[in-house]
């Protein structure tokens, strides 16, 4: 289980807990969770069960990549004859979240989706447990993908294009090279589990499919909020006039 604190004002708490297990937790104000395997059912302002797409690492390097989509097999080949580079930041510093939140935000300015928040990325590199990885021709940088992990997970929280790169055939082999670079990483560190971060196929049928076509296995988590209704109802309305 991973705990992290993105806001401590006077007498407010903003808790993020990932991957929670029934362990034993001392709480803030605002407890967001994410990744749970199990639903404390107490107090919760928010809550959904949600499926997830996890490959399992501790099987072979061949295992792995025969149950990738041929389609996506070929499209990594294309990208490695191209000479797309690998990039990965194990040990994020400050200059390097103060650049991911520039690139992040600016990708998601053009998408209409929300931006990035300084403090909780850089509450998250003070922990220890946030990796960037990003695919590269020459210099350019083409896609990142930002990761939380903890022991023997590690999770996808954000994956991006950057928006000055426009080839989107190149963009496409990119991605999929880094989510196979990023397999291939992780397994050579003795993770056992890559999480795709959540798919929705009826939501995001798009994204979900590209998800399923590395050939995780599909599992269900939680996500939740716990706090007073006082609170889960002033949130609630401040972000909604962050949003107008």
């Amino acid at each position: 289980m991973l705990l992290f604190t993105t806001h401590n004002f006077f007498l407010f708490t903003r808790k993020e807990i990932w991957f929670y297990d029934g362990e034993p937790i001392k709480e803030g104000t605002y407890n967001v969770y994410t990744a749970a395997k199990k639903n404390s059912g107490e107090n919760n302002r928010f809550q959904e069960k949600y499926k997830t797409s996890i490959v399992y690492l501790t099987k072979p390097e061949e295992d792995l990549f025969k149950v990738i989509h041929a389609t996506y097999r070929y499209d990594i080949r294309s990208a490695e004859k191209k000479n797309i580079s690998y990039k990965a930041i194990l040990h994020p510093k400050k200059e390097d979240c103060i650049e991911l939140l520039k690139s992040y935000n600016k990708f998601a300015r053009s998408k209409n989706m929300s931006v990035m928040n300084l403090r909780r990325i850089s509450a998250l590199q003070n922990t220890g447990n946030l990796y960037i990885t990003k695919a590269l021709l020459g210099e350019t940088e083409v896609s990142t993908h930002v990761y939380i992990f903890d022991k023997g997970i590690t999770s996808l929280a954000s994956s991006f294009h950057h928006v000055d790169f426009t080839d989107d055939k190149i963009r496409s082999e990119a991605n999929k090279f880094l989510h196979w670079k990023d397999i291939l990483l992780f397994k050579s560190m003795g993770f056992e589990q890559y999480d795709f971060g959540g798919v929705n196929e009826k939501k995001h049928p798009g994204i979900s499919k590209f998800k399923l076509n590395f050939g995780g296995e599909i599992v269900e988590n939680y996500r939740f909020i716990k706090t007073s209704a006082f609170i889960f109802t002033l949130i609630a309305i401040f972000k909604k006039i962050r949003k107008n």
